[in-house]
């Protein structure tokens, strides 16, 4: 087929397109693909961004050939801790996923042009779709196709349905106040300084160092972490001669990464000369 040939071939497809009002672009974009042939190691819906500082994610990354790890992030104010809950299923979710993404061409959705009105202060949603060594990624102030919304809420359906025959994994405990509220991430405390254990994920624990003194403060970040079931037993130590320098009336978060999952009890964390204890369920 000659150069002409093509050429007319594809102003009779553009023409077309304008007499019948179909919205699909450029002529090219007819001959465009819409799945994607690669396998699907993880996904992630990340929303927030609005007034009260609210944070909701679920993401879901393979572990290996057979399980998969599934974690939802939820707060819903400022400075609130953050519950999390982890969870082992099996490897065949993100298959599952890979399903709807192709079935329903949210491939289309990567180009798709922002909105042309937007909500100040109001929560948005990005979603990232990682095929081996590329990334589809497209967000919710998109104007996202016809059924796109719809097939999102599928997936996270689908996610949430694994989860209830998976194994959820023990998780830091955090208790409501007497007002019905989560605890705050921070562990500034007037006229002391101070940690407490704020998060658990991922094998990380996550740490606020408050200072609640008008002097900047230096904390050791030597830390040892026990089982209060049986003190003598060191479950992980870090020797460190690290030091952090928190400013007077600051809190600084740390993140220390463990050995081993922690399995349900009570443990003990010392980090330089300072302690706390912490659940995990």
């Amino acid at each position: 087929m000659n150069k002409k040939v093509i050429i007319g071939s594809l102003l009779c497809i553009a023409g077309f397109n304008s007499i019948f009002g179909l919205n699909t672009g450029l002529a090219f974009d007819f001959f465009s693909k819409s799945t994607v042939d690669e396998p699907l190691t993880s996904v992630s819906f990340v929303r927030g961004g609005d007034m009260q500082g609210s944070t909701h994610d679920m993401s879901v990354k393979a572990i290996d050939n057979t399980s998969a790890m599934v974690c939802f992030e939820d707060a819903n104010w400022h400075n609130e801790a953050i519950v999390v809950q982890e969870y082992i299923v099996p490897a065949s979710v993100l298959e599952d996923v890979k399903t709807i993404f192709n079935d329903n061409k949210l491939l289309r959705c990567e180009k798709a042009p922002k909105s042309k009105f937007m909500v100040l202060d109001a929560a948005t949603s990005s979603y990232y779709f990682n095929f081996g060594k590329r990334t589809i990624r497209f967000y919710s102030y998109q104007e996202l196709p016809d059924g796109s919304n719809q097939a999102l809420r599928e997936i996270s359906k689908c996610v949430r349905a694994a989860c209830e025959k998976g194994q959820r994994l023990p998780g830091l405990v955090l208790e409501k106040n007497k007002d019905g509220y989560m605890p705050l991430r921070t562990a500034v405390v007037k006229g002391q300084v101070a940690i407490k254990v704020v998060g658990y994920r991922n094998n990380y624990l996550q740490i606020s160092i408050g200072n609640g003194t008008d002097e900047d403060k230096t904390v050791a970040l030597k830390a040892k972490l026990v089982n209060l079931n049986a003190p003598e037993n060191i479950v992980a130590n870090d020797l460190t001669d690290e030091t952090l320098q928190v400013s007077g009336h600051y809190n600084y978060d740390y993140s220390w990464k463990l050995p081993n999952r922690l399995e349900a009890g009570k443990y003990g964390l010392s980090l330089g000369a300072y302690n706390t204890e912490f659940e995990i369920r």
